[in-house]
């Protein structure tokens, strides 16, 4: 890992899914969700996380069970599994966040602090959000 300061130091709060932030610290959203740990894997916790509401954020309404990963006990990147029209996906999260780029399969929204790949197989729709820090992380 290189870097000249500390991981703090270079998250916003801003980006992320419903009210979970990027660089949001794990005892943090521990505290304030149901999570369950998933395991450990290139230097990263990886959780589930049950949102109670998602209001809408993604076009997604009620509860959401999320796959969070922290790396250095902050939050980095969120997935989740869908069912439903892939296409419809792709226009909606298009209409809110502009053309996508089109990467082996995948549709692929660039922002500022955000990067998002979604994707369908033979299970369904995975939506993965990854905070742009991990461009800045080497593992």
């Amino acid at each position: 890992l290189v870097r000249s300061r500390g991981l703090g130091d270079v998250y916003k709060r801003q980006g992320g899914f419903c009210d979970l932030h990027w660089g949001e610290p794990l005892n943090q959203i521990k505290q304030e969700y149901r999570m369950k740990l998933l395991g450990y894997s290139y230097g990263m916790a990886r959780y589930w996380v049950l949102i109670p509401d998602a209001h809408g954020e993604m076009y997604l309404q009620g509860p959401v069970m999320a796959k969070a990963c922290f790396y250095e006990g902050r939050l980095l990147s969120i997935t989740i599994f869908m069912n439903g029209g892939f296409e419809e996906r792709v226009r909606h999260i298009s209409h809110r966040y502009g053309t996508p780029r089109r990467f082996e399969g995948l549709y692929v929204w660039e922002g500022p602090y955000t990067t998002m790949l979604l994707g369908q197989d033979d299970k369904g729709i995975t939506l993965m959000m990854l905070s742009n820090v991990l461009k800045k992380i080497r593992m």
